[in-house]
């Protein structure tokens, strides 16, 4: 009978292990599922981009577009929040210009700029928290 109470004991605990390692997988690892935000007033801007493609608000973007002509290149980064708040710069720096071109769909991304509308910075995030777009 004491055998019997050991091996019991050992089945529960190990049900009982199984069920928080099966229940914690599910739902593990960090998630930000934040909106875009922008203030043209505060000269910033940030978000997902997987989530702002995801959303179904219609309004929210985020991202930017690189050009590339003869002898120069310059990119452009701009977001419009879900109240419909807009931020945008223009930069020819070839670090922001290295960080814009490292942006895929899946990334979180930030800039801010001075008041003649140049970047002043741009911040991408390549982790896995970030919300990846839905096909």
């Amino acid at each position: 009978m004491h055998n019997t109470r050991k091996m019991g004991g050992f089945a529960a605990a190990f049900c009982a292990l199984a069920t928080v390692l099966v229940s914690g997988s599910a739902s593990a690892g960090v998630k930000y599922t934040g909106g875009v935000y922008a203030s043209s007033t505060g000269r910033y801007a940030g978000g997902g981009l997987g989530y702002a493609r995801n959303t179904s608000n219609g309004t929210e973007y985020i991202g930017c577009s690189v050009s590339q002509y003869s002898g120069s290149v310059s990119i452009y980064c701009s977001a419009q929040d879900s109240a419909g708040n807009y931020a945008g710069c223009t930069s020819t720096d070839a670090a922001f210009v290295a960080a814009a071109r490292s942006l895929s769909t899946d990334e979180y991304m930030s800039f801010a700029y001075n008041a003649s509308g140049t970047c002043t910075s741009l911040y991408v995030e390549h982790y896995s928290w970030n919300q990846p777009k839905v096909l």
